[in-house]
C-alpha cells in the first residue's frame, strides 16, 4: 500500500502539472528593439512603454452611431432607467481599475542586461494610495508606472509581494482623492453566481477591457509550472481572462471584489482562475496592517470520493499534502508528501479553506496537534506555528 499510494502521489502531481499548463494572464513583456524574442504568448501592439500609457490612460472611447439607429428609443430606455446590474457594477469598480506599465531588466542574450516592458492590472482597495496586484505583474521591476481610467498617472512603489500566492501590493503617493474598490467576503461566494473580470487585456487602448461570466468552481488547487508550488483555495470562472488581465479585481454584482485574476488554461475554453479575497484579506493584513499570519508551510489538495478512488487512497476527505516547502514548520516535524490533513487540534479539516479558516485562530508561535493519516494509520504531530513569508 505504501509504494502505490506514494507513487499515485506523484502520479497525481505530474498529472495535474500536465492539466494546468498555464498561460499566466498577465504582465505581457516585450524586448525593447526586438518584438520576436517577447516571451508574450499573445501578440500586442507594437509600441513603446510611453505611447502604451498614453493609450491606456484615454478613457473615452468615440463611438460611431449607426444612421438607423432611432434617438427616440435610446433615449426612452435611459429615461426608464434600464441600466442592467452588470453595467452597474462596472460603474462602480472601473474607475479604481489601474493601468500597470512596468519596466524589467533581464539577462538577453550573452549575458547582456536588457529592458524589457509589460503590461498588468491592479486595483486600488484603500484610500491612502495601496493598490493589489499579482506578483508575477511586478517581479522584478525597475520601474511602476499607474495610469487610472481618469488619465492620472502616478509611479508605483512595492510595499510587500507574495510570490506563492502570486499576490503583491503596491502604493501611489498622492493628495488627492481615490475611488477605491471594497473587498467581498470568500463566504458569501456559490457556484453559478456571476461574476465580471476587468482588466487592461492585451494592453488595448481606451482603458479597462469588462468580460462577464459565473464562478465555475470553488476551492481550486493548481500547478502553476513545474517546480513551482501548488497555489490552493483558487476561484474558477468562465469569464474571459487575457495577457494584461492579470492582478485585474474579479467582482460580484455588489461591486465587490471576490477574487484576483491571475491564470488562464490555455488549452481550454472557459477556464480561468483567480486569487480568491480571503488569501487577498489574509495578505493585505500582513502588507498594510502588519499583522503576522501563521503558517504551516504545506500546498495541499482537496480531496473527493473520486480522488481518493482513482487513487486507492484511504480516506476520501481531508487535505492531501503535495509539497512541503524546505525549512519551514512542517519540514521542521517531518510532514510528508501524501499525508492527509484531517485535524488540527479540535478542529475537522475536510479542505485548504477549511484549514484556513482554522488558522485564522491562532498566531506564529502558538503550538498546535495536527492530526494526519499516513499510509492508512493515523497520527498525531505537535508543530509550532511560523509566520507567513512576505518579500519586501
Amino acid at each position: 500500500m505504501y509504494c502505490f499510494h506514494r507513487h499515485s502521489l506523484r502520479t497525481l502531481s505530474i498529472i495535474a502539472g500536465i492539466i494546468f499548463a498555464l498561460v499566466i494572464a498577465g504582465c505581457t513583456l516585450v524586448e525593447s528593439g526586438d518584438d520576436s524574442a517577447s516571451p508574450a504568448p499573445t501578440p500586442v501592439e507594437e509600441t513603446d512603454a510611453q505611447d502604451v500609457e498614453s493609450t491606456a490612460a484615454d478613457d473615452t472611447v468615440a463611438a460611431d452611431h449607426d444612421d438607423a439607429l432611432e434617438p427616440e428609443e435610446n433615449d426612452a430606455d435611459t429615461a426608464a432607467g434600464d441600466v442592467s446590474p452588470i453595467e452597474r457594477a462596472v460603474e462602480m469598480v472601473r474607475p479604481a481599475v489601474a493601468f500597470l506599465a512596468v519596466e524589467v531588466e533581464r539577462t538577453g542574450a550573452f549575458g547582456i542586461p536588457e529592458q524589457q516592458e509589460g503590461v498588468g492590472s491592479g486595483f486600488i482597495f484603500d484610500e491612502e494610495g495601496f493598490i493589489l496586484t499579482n506578483n508575477h505583474v511586478i517581479d522584478g521591476a525597475t520601474n511602476i508606472g499607474v495610469v487610472l481610467p481618469d488619465g492620472r498617472r502616478f509611479d508605483g512603489t512595492v510595499v510587500g509581494r507574495s510570490p506563492d500566492r502570486d499576490l503583491a501590493v503596491i502604493e501611489i503617493e498622492t493628495d488627492e482623492e481615490l475611488p477605491v474598490i471594497p473587498l467581498g467576503s470568500g463566504d458569501e461566494l456559490r457556484v453559478g453566481q456571476t461574476v465580471v473580470a476587468i482588466g487592461n487585456a492585451l494592453g488595448l487602448p481606451g482603458g479597462p477591457t469588462v468580460t462577464t461570466g459565473v464562478v465555475s468552481a470553488l476551492g481550486r488547487t493548481m500547478q502553476p509550472g513545474m517546480g513551482q508550488p501548488p497555489m490552493e483555495d483558487l476561484v474558477q470562472t468562465d469569464a474571459a481572462i487575457n495577457p494584461g488581465n492579470s492582478g485585474g479585481p474579479l467582482v460580484n454584482l455588489d461591486g465587490e471584489v471576490i477574487g484576483i485574476n491571475t491564470a488562464r488554461i490555455q488549452q481550454a475554453e472557459g477556464i480561468g482562475f483567480a486569487v480568491s479575497v480571503d488569501t487577498a484579506s489574509r495578505f493585505i493584513s500582513q502588507v498594510v496592517d502588519r499583522e503576522p499570519q501563521p503558517f504551516i508551510g504545506i500546498s495541499g489538495l482537496d480531496l473527493s470520493p473520486a480522488i481518493a478512488e482513482q487513487y486507492q487512497l484511504p480516506l476520501d476527505r481531508g487535505v492531501v499534502i503535495v509539497n512541503i516547502s524546505p525549512g519551514t514548520p512542517a519540514d521542521d516535524v517531518g510532514l510528508q508528501p501524501g499525508d492527509i490533513l484531517i485535524g488540527l487540534n479540535d478542529a475537522t479539516i475536510d479542505t485548504m479553506h477549511d484549514l484556513q479558516e482554522v488558522l485564522e485562530q491562532y498566531q506564529p508561535g502558538d503550538v498546535v496537534i495536527l492530526r494526519i493519516n499516513r499510509d492508512g494509520t493515523e497520527q498525531e504531530i505537535e508543530l509550532t506555528l511560523g509566520e507567513s513569508p512576505i518579500v519586501e
